[in-house]
Formats: C-alpha cells, structure tokens, sequence
C-alpha cells in the first residue's frame, strides 16, 4: 500500500519514547499521505510499550505497539517492517525528534526520485551543554551532515533513515542474514546501518541525501557526552567494522585468496600489524587505538565466519540481476 511507516524500535526507553512521539503526533501530514507509526519493544525490562501504547491511545495516529523478545536492532527492525502496511519505511530511533515535515518530505522525496535509501540530517541537543570536543566527533553521535569520504558515501547512519520497502524484499529473495545485529542491551555494537546500506548498494539500490527537509534533533543523555563513552564506542565500532570490510573488500574487489583461507587470513592480519604503527602519529590516537583493538580481537575470533559470509554475499549478488 501507498504510504509512510515509521518505525521506532527501543530497548528500555521508558525516559525517551514519550517525546519522540510527541514529535510524530506533531507531523503536518496532508490528508492525501497514508502512514502509521509502529513501536517495537526490544525485550525491555521497563515500562517502554505501556508508556508508548497510553500516548497513542492519545492520539488519532494509526498505530501498533508490538514486541520483539530476539534482542539486537536488526530483529526489531525486521519485525517492524515485517509487520508494517506502506511501501515507505521511516527508522526513527527512540531520541530522535523529527521536524514537523519529516515524513511528508520522505514520502515526497521517494515518490519523485530514484533514490531507494534516504539519509538525514541530525542536530544534537542535551540537557548539559555540549563538551568542546563533540563537534570533532559528532558522526558518532548520528548528526552533523553525512560524510563524504569513499567509505561513507555509499552509507547514511541509521537514525532517520528511510527505505522503499522493495529494498527489504528483495534481501528476502536472497535469504541475506545480518552479520551485524546492533546494540544488544548494553553491548556497545554498531555497524547494522552500514551492513545493510552496502548490500543493498551492491544490488543496485540508489541513496540519496537531501540538502534539507530531513532534519531532526538527536536528544542525547549526558552519560553519553563522556570520554568513557566514547572509548566503548570506539572499540564496539572496531569490532562490528570487521564484520562489515566483507562488504567494503566486494565493493573494492579487494577478495584475493578468499577461497584460501590462511592467506586471506594473513593478508588480514599484515595490514592490522602495519595500521597499527600508523595509528601511533596519528591525532586522537588513543581512540584510533582502541578502535584498532576492536576490529583485531573481532578478526581474530570471527575471521572465518566473515570468510565465508564474504563468499556467501558474493554468490548471492551474482545469482540476482541488479536493479539499477
């Protein structure tokens, strides 16, 4: 069916969701756009759905408050848009506050471009004033414009980001598995956004990031705007980034000996040995570092699920035409 689903999916979020759907209320939607808003409790131990279910009910909104009990992002989301009615799908995180035109301009932006994938644009907020470092560090936060570099150009981060539903059907004719699931409870994983922006770029799918109209602040707890914090992302990041270079060596066609595996593994393991003394001049290195150490401990115990994965996704993309 026509129209926009937006999906919110939150573990534990009982201090958050109220005002991120106060925001969605608050969309001006014309009449003629379709849209529901789906909440999807990730097993929390709270009281995340009653508080989302009581401000619903509130409401005039088409809605659904459901559960998903398989932690990790990547299951809620795939309850979500399994459950969900439009072809339109809006991943809204649970503090993210969309500006009032955010899902008009979604549904507009699909129906007149090419563009499969749409990324957003997060402004940060808090109740603290933000530290003097963030602005150097702010793409890890999900705000601040999308990057630009090779590696991030073919990917958007995750909050705000909308897909044609067709992009999840077509995953599903190829029986693609995440390897990367997300956050799981306080497990600081990340990369789920990247995993599924590059496959679906390697099947053909456009993204596109609009100069505006998809803004949104990002509410983020002081808790988070700590070194501390920053560090565990750093090293969460580093080890979900090796489980998506599967997808970044196909892009590059960088898979020499990937049906040998003790010289794929090798080669791995020379480059990390080299980038580590690269790292040591570099700024920030602390943080490179612990990204570095990440990504290594990742290789070293989950090499040859990657191995294969690579070799999976190869054949898979190989045996469908496509898109574009």
């Amino acid at each position: 069916m026509n129209g926009v689903s937006v999906i919110i999916c939150g573990f534990n979020s009982s201090k958050r969701i109220e005002n991120t759907l106060v925001h969605l209320i608050n969309q001006n939607i014309p009449s003629y756009i379709n849209w529901e808003v789906l909440v999807i409790d990730n097993n929390s131990s709270d009281t995340t759905a009653q508080i989302a279910q009581n401000k619903l009910e509130s409401s005039n909104l088409d809605f659904s408050v459901l559960k998903e009990s398989n932690p990790g992002l990547s299951h809620a989301r795939k309850k979500g848009v399994n459950s969900s009615k439009y072809n339109y799908l809006v991943f809204c995180d649970d503090d993210n506050w969309l500006n009032d035109n955010y899902i008009s301009n979604v549904y507009n932006l699909f129906s007149n471009t090419q563009a499969s994938i749409l990324g957003g644009h997060g402004v940060a907020i808090s109740d603290i004033e933000l530290p003097k470092w963030f602005d150097q560090f702010k793409y890890c936060y999900a705000t601040g414009e999308q990057h630009s570099s090779f590696r991030q150009k073919k990917t958007v981060y995750g909050a705000g980001i909308a897909f044609k539903k067709e992009c999840f059907l077509v995953l599903s004719q190829i029986n693609f598995t995440h390897l990367v699931t997300g956050r799981k409870g306080k497990k600081m994983l990340s990369g789920e956004d990247t995993e599924l922006c590059w496959i679906l770029y390697l099947l053909g799918f456009e993204l596109f990031v609009p100069e505006n109209g998809l803004e949104f602040h990002h509410c983020i707890p002081p808790n988070r705007l700590t070194y501390k914090y920053l560090y565990k992302f750093y090293f969460g990041n580093g080890y979900s980034s090796f489980f998506t270079s599967s997808y970044e060596d196909i892009i590059l066609k960088n898979y020499k000996y990937l049906d040998f595996f003790p010289l794929w593994l090798s080669k791995r393991l020379l480059f990390q040995a080299k980038y580590f003394f690269v790292l040591l001049f570099q700024p920030n290195r602390l943080l490179g570092l612990t990204h570095w150490l990440g990504y290594s401990y990742s290789l070293f115990i989950n090499a040859r699920i990657v191995n294969q994965h690579t070799q999976n996704i190869l054949n898979k993309i190989s045996s469908l035409p496509k898109k574009i």
